[in-house]
């Protein structure tokens, strides 16, 4: 029989249940009203917070590793490399000078500006204003070459006839707002436009660029090296 106690905080309909139930002499009644599943009779308290798993976690918690949904490429750094140089071909006016875009997209170059000084030097010589509305592609070379060089070129340099650049020397990119993008020093230069260590010279014909093409660690000893053959617009491997 059950008594007056057993009954306390059970619903009317609950509790005519029961005592329905004790009149047919069944056992095993759960009072709870069939909040506590069978297999929890022993847990605390009797109840399990919804949206739980058998462990007590939450089901709507983020998973503690989840997967990149979303759907972005590498990004797009506004990074250009300086990634060759010729300072001579035939003549002293045979130069040039190979951009590289690392990123998986195309970016502006207008109002950018490309300038060279001496060895040690601290004044700037330009060699390519770039216009409004220049750009270079994604995972590409551009040429900014003289008039003299026979190779492949984008944009004209500003050398004149009788050359800019010395086997010795820096150049520097600088973007629309003033800030240096990259730079590259070689033939044991120092001064603003050199990272670390200067690269080698380039010799006569060839040229210094990056062992692999866009590599930039910020020694441009340890990122290039001297090629006795040069590779403008085209990879340097």
């Amino acid at each position: 029989m059950v008594s007056r106690r057993a009954l306390l905080g059970v619903s009317v309909s609950a509790a005519l249940g029961i005592i329905a139930a004790c009149a047919q002499g069944q056992d095993g009644i759960d009072v709870s009203g069939g909040v506590v599943p069978a297999d929890d009779a022993g847990a605390e308290g009797g109840t399990r917070l919804p949206g739980t798993d058998a462990g007590g976690s939450s089901s709507g918690d983020p998973d503690p590793d989840p997967e990149d949904d979303s759907g972005a490429g590498p990004g797009c750094t506004g990074k250009v490399v300086i990634n060759e140089i010729m300072t001579r071909g035939a003549s002293a006016a045979h130069e040039f000078v190979e951009l590289y875009n690392p990123n998986s997209c195309a970016l502006s170059l207008g109002g950018w500006t490309l300038v060279y000084r001496s060895r040690m030097g601290t004044t700037d010589t330009a060699l390519h204003a770039f216009a409004g509305g220049a750009s270079i592609p994604a995972q590409s070379f551009l040429v900014v070459g003289s008039a003299q060089f026979a190779g492949p070129k984008d944009v004209s340099m500003n050398v004149g006839t009788t050359g800019k650049m010395a086997e010795e020397g820096q150049v520097g990119l600088i973007n629309d707002s003033g800030s240096l993008v990259d730079a590259l020093g070689f033939g044991g230069a120092t001064g603003a436009y050199v990272e670390g260590t200067a690269a080698g010279s380039p010799p006569v014909n060839g040229s210094v660029g990056r062992k692999s093409d866009g590599l930039d660690t910020d020694n441009n000893a340890a990122d290039c090296r001297v090629f006795t053959t040069h590779s403008a617009g085209a990879s340097n491997l």
